[in-house]
């Protein structure tokens, strides 16, 4: 059995890699040509599947409320999230968040 700062080590690595997953995607997406609705999309999506993922992780091997209750709201996610106005700007797309959202429920199909 590893000793718990071994633990305590993966599970803070495992909340660093997701308060930053969304800016890794969003401008490795742009990078790739993609227009920035797509990218906003794949990293809304990968993001939530990875943080589903690192909970079902934490609920059977570690401790359940870490992610959601140190990610959600960590000053991390906030810091680290893709600068969407410069990737806009990037592809000379306009800056509309809202609308990427909306294409992004289109997408899913879900309601808005």
């Amino acid at each position: 059995m590893k000793p718990h700062g071994d633990s305590e080590s993966a599970q803070r690595a495992l909340v660093y890699m997701l308060c930053r997953d969304q800016h890794y995607i969003a401008t490795t997406a742009v990078d790739l040509g993609l227009p920035v609705a797509m990218a906003y999309a794949l990293a809304d999506q990968i993001h939530q599947g990875l943080l589903d993922a690192a909970r079902e992780h934490l609920q059977r091997f570690g401790e359940p409320n870490l992610v959601s209750s140190f990610c959600l709201d960590h000053s991390d996610l906030e810091t680290n999230a893709p600068d969407w106005a410069g990737l806009a700007e990037r592809t000379g797309e306009p800056h509309d968040e809202d609308a990427w959202s909306d294409h992004l429920h289109d997408l899913m199909g879900w309601e808005k």
